[in-house]
């Protein structure tokens, strides 16, 4: 392993994709060289008063905008590897219905293990059947010669909102691959 990363290492892509996904020379020295270097993650404290990721004005991470709703300590701590029976980042995606009565539709929904999804599961999601539900995706990239941020985002909103409205499950796109 260490002779192909040798062999196959270059430092262009990595400050690409630090750069995309906003990573500050603190998380990499305080967070990253620690899991890299002993194989665990960095220890820190519980208190976290930053404000949600979607109403900063400085940019941040796609993890940041997943945000636990409290901290519990457990006593003996909670192994989720180990109990993974009953801790689940399973997202279900399709129409909720009523579970106490049976009727036809209820088992048209798509359920995947991470909310964040692969590219197997992005294909699936947008090539289900139109007969149970639509799924679309939206090109969140755009031209800076032709448009401006702030148009886009006026743009992309309002595609959304007319999406949703009419029953669509929507995913957004950042590479070719996906849209």
């Amino acid at each position: 392993m260490k002779k192909w990363v040798a062999a196959n290492w270059t430092t262009t892509p990595l400050a690409s994709y630090q750069k995309q996904f906003n990573y500050s020379a603190e998380e990499l020295d305080s967070v990253i060289r620690v899991l890299g270097e002993n194989g665990q993650e960095a220890v820190g404290s519980m208190g976290d008063d930053t404000p949600f990721a979607v109403l900063s004005s400085q940019p941040r991470i796609i993890y940041d905008y997943f945000r636990q709703q409290f901290a519990q300590v457990t006593n003996p701590p909670i192994d989720p590897l180990r109990e993974a029976h009953v801790m689940s980042l399973a997202t279900s995606i399709g129409r909720e219905m009523n579970v106490f009565c049976e009727a036809e539709g209820q088992a048209h929904r798509l359920s995947f293990k991470s909310p964040i999804l692969l590219y197997s599961d992005f294909k699936q999601l947008t090539t289900m059947k139109e007969e149970h539900y639509r799924a679309d995706t939206l090109d969140i990239t755009f031209d800076v010669t032709k448009t401006t941020l702030e148009a886009t985002v006026k743009e992309l909103c309002d595609k959304a909102e007319k999406m949703v409205r009419s029953g669509t499950v929507l995913a957004g796109a950042l590479r070719p691959e996906y849209r």
